[in-house]
């Protein structure tokens, strides 16, 4: 059937042997011919488009300073992007991950409020990168953050005043259980100290595979505490059933506002 419809095309030989192994050998990946060469192509796009990491970079705190920003800033920027350079200075843009990009961030040995700074400044990097399509995607945007900001953009920022609010609001709703006629108090649930911190790192290392990455969303300064008291404690099913909880829509519980504070 191949022979016959490649004879009819024009096509002979080897290209038909080829074709078919190709078949074959993408068979298992449930990947078409079609769909395997157009990634090849983007990712060929994607390569000539980028550039070396310490020309971008350069041309990143050139267009910085063109845009005027604070001599503070700059300096900040200049300060981690050095480091950034010479450890990626042979790499095209495109080609860094997320994965040794938060190894790089922790082997860097700053403290977790140092190690945010230089995460936020990358983060400005790539976005910027990104505009020129020097990279596909911001590497940075896969992270704890950018996880949060969805559910930032419905209930408002997700800071440690807001959080406590909301926490307040349902343990009362946990105090009471709803029966048909009318309601009975129950024992409200015990919540351990840095509960919801330890569930985090349990699931996000089963999720992530990688001490490394879930210790710098942590502020660990090194990644064998991490390793060592939260791996395989969940499985990887049990990390994505974890991270799907949601708000019902519609459902969401709305703090009250407290006098003299922002909501």
């Amino acid at each position: 059937m191949l022979n016959k419809g490649a004879e009819r095309a024009g096509v002979h030989g080897n290209a038909v042997d080829e074709a078919k192994w190709a078949i074959e050998s993408l068979a298992p990946y449930g990947v078409s011919i079609r769909q395997a060469v157009q990634a090849f192509i983007d990712r060929h796009n994607e390569i000539a488009a980028s550039v070396n990491v310490k020309i971008a970079v350069k041309q990143f705190i050139d267009s910085k300073e063109r845009d005027g920003v604070s001599k503070r800033y700059l300096s900040d920027l200049r300060h981690h992007l050095r480091r950034f350079v010479e450890s990626f200075s042979g790499r095209s843009v495109c080609d860094l991950t997320v994965a040794e990009l938060d190894r790089w961030l922790v082997g860097l040995g700053l403290g977790p409020v140092s190690r945010n700074n230089a995460r936020r400044n990358l983060g400005v990097f790539f976005e910027w990168g990104l505009r020129l399509s020097y990279c596909a995607a911001n590497p940075m945007n896969k992270t704890l953050p950018a996880w949060i900001k969805p559910l930032a953009r419905v209930q408002g920022p997700v800071t440690p005043h807001r959080f406590n609010e909301l926490l307040s609001d349902y343990r009362k709703i946990l105090k009471k259980e709803a029966i048909r006629n009318g309601t009975v108090d129950r024992p409200a649930v015990v919540w351990k100290h840095n509960v919801l911190r330890h569930s985090f790192a349990s699931y996000a290392i089963a999720s992530e595979q990688s001490a490394d990455r879930v210790a710098l969303w942590l502020g660990h300064t090194s990644a064998k505490m991490t390793f060592e008291s939260y791996q395989e404690r969940a499985t990887e099913d049990e990390a994505a059933e974890w991270f799907a909880v949601l708000p019902a829509k519609g459902k969401a519980v709305r703090a009250k506002r407290r006098e003299g504070k922002a909501s």
